[in-house]
């Protein structure tokens, strides 16, 4: 179990993710998630403009000696507006390629 308490975990994983995050980027503090012995993770509220239903997740390694930051995300919720998938290049030109060759078979029946 680690030195530190909950409270100051959550403490250290806030300030790490405002060390991450834009100015007054980092909300409230809503979930503490045990992934496996001396593992937490801690969502916080995302309060940047355009992330509406985002949180900042921190992930600590915890032991009796030390405490480490593993990681910091900005993690989409399930109903946040994401970017849609990746379409190659070579993909949406084909399409591209094939609208225009339909366009000019209508053209030509007219």
């Amino acid at each position: 179990m680690p030195k530190l308490n909950e409270q100051q975990l959550r403490e250290r994983a806030k300030l790490a993710a405002i060390e991450s995050a834009p100015k007054n980027g980092v909300g409230d503090f809503l979930q503490m998630i045990e992934e496996e012995e001396n593992v937490f993770t801690f969502l916080f509220a995302s309060k940047m403009k355009g992330y509406s239903g985002w949180t900042w997740s921190v992930s600590l390694f915890a032991t009796e000696d030390d405490t480490t930051v593993s990681e910091v995300n900005l993690m989409p919720g399930e109903e946040s507006l994401v970017a849609p998938n990746w379409v190659p290049w070579a993909e949406r030109l084909a399409d591209y390629k094939a609208l225009q060759a339909e366009l000019e078979a209508q053209a030509a029946l007219e």
